[in-house]
């Protein structure tokens, strides 16, 4: 499985999936991942949000994320939950970490991350942090870390407070002042995925825009969001 561990430094572009639990429509999550992973145009990586369910039922639905991933060699990330993404799980190759969860000492928190990584016998896991202004890119640079994710590049509906809009040219010089790989994420969808990547950005993230009432449309979704990503 050529993508059974996610390298953010590689040179190919690609879709950064966020599955937003708990999914809608009254389907199971479990299928609605395989919708997304199952085809040749799939993500290049899951990443597992959940900002409503408890600490055991996010642990139920990242182990059934990343067991249906992890057939289709697709990595995942878990979101905010160190604890959870150290664990073991198979399939989870990494933490994607927000300001709020750096709680203003981003280096001590990124160093004890990846110290807490070693020790469960993951030398190789991947640690990427949110960035929202230009000044959060910059201090990026001093981090011990895999990519950034910037954003909201445009108006999203995906968080209740979301910060304030960058716009294009502010994710280019992002991605000009960034150290690492940056994932663009916010409102972006078909042509507008495709202007994220010519703004410089390695890898689009996306929630909504891979939603669907059915599998058959996610499915749908997801190949028509890759190729805007990857340009085929």
């Amino acid at each position: 499985m050529a993508d059974s561990f996610w390298h953010p430094h590689s040179d190919a572009p690609g879709l950064y999936a966020i599955v937003d639990l708990p999914v809608r429509h009254g389907l199971a999550t479990a299928e609605v991942v395989a919708a997304m992973v199952e085809s040749s145009a799939r993500p290049r990586v899951v990443q597992v949000r959940a900002k409503h369910l408890s600490v055991q039922q996010f642990e139920v639905a990242v182990r059934s994320v990343a067991a249906v991933c992890l057939r289709f060699g697709v990595p995942v990330i878990v979101n905010d939950n160190v604890d959870l993404a150290v664990a073991g799980v198979a399939g989870v190759v990494g933490v994607h970490l927000g300001q709020e969860d750096l709680a203003g000492r981003p280096a001590q928190i990124i160093a004890e991350t990846r110290a807490r990584a070693r020790a469960a016998g993951l030398p190789n896991f991947r640690v990427g942090v949110s960035t929202h202004h230009l000044e959060d890119v910059v201090a990026s640079r001093q981090l011990d870390i895999d990519y950034i994710g910037f954003g909201p590049v445009r108006a999203t509906s995906s968080k209740q407070n979301p910060d304030p809009v960058t716009g294009f040219e502010l994710l280019q010089r992002a991605c000009e002042a960034a150290a690492v790989p940056v994932v663009a994420i916010g409102g972006l969808s078909g042509e507008m995925a495709t202007r994220a990547r010519q703004s410089g950005a390695q890898y689009v993230a996306m929630i909504g825009a891979l939603q669907g009432v059915s599998c058959a449309e996610i499915r749908r979704r997801v190949a028509t969001e890759v190729a805007a990503v990857t340009g085929c």
